[in-house]
């Protein structure tokens, strides 16, 4: 057996293949970010203040996703987290168009960066 397997849940392959896949979304919506936020200023007219606050409200998301994750990565089930997350940031990926206000718009941002 290989040492990979013999260790603990999260420590198998598909565990690490998953958690790069969710590192590369988040670090692929990082990288657009700042098309999405120019597109959102030149659109719904937020000044550089309210997207200054869709920045850090995606950053601070991100901020708890990590921290919080060393509180309970070893203690739940991977598969029914990574669901949870993937719906969660879908959900909040597909209502920013319909969102017309900054402050709300800043929760499904910050939900989308954890």
């Amino acid at each position: 057996m290989d040492a990979l397997a013999t260790r603990g849940s999260v420590d198998r392959i598909p565990v690490l293949i998953a958690a790069s896949l969710a590192s590369a979304t988040g670090a692929i919506i990082f990288n657009t970010l700042p098309i999405i936020l120019g597109v959102l200023g030149a659109t719904r007219g937020f000044d550089e203040t309210a997207l200054g606050l869709l920045a850090s409200a995606f950053l601070i998301g991100a901020f708890l996703a990590v921290v919080s994750a060393l509180f309970w990565v070893d203690r739940l089930p991977w598969r029914p987290v990574m669901a949870g997350a993937a719906t969660v940031s879908l959900v909040a990926s597909f209502a920013l168009p319909f969102v017309q206000s900054a402050e709300i718009m800043a929760f499904a941002l910050a939900a989308l960066g954890f």
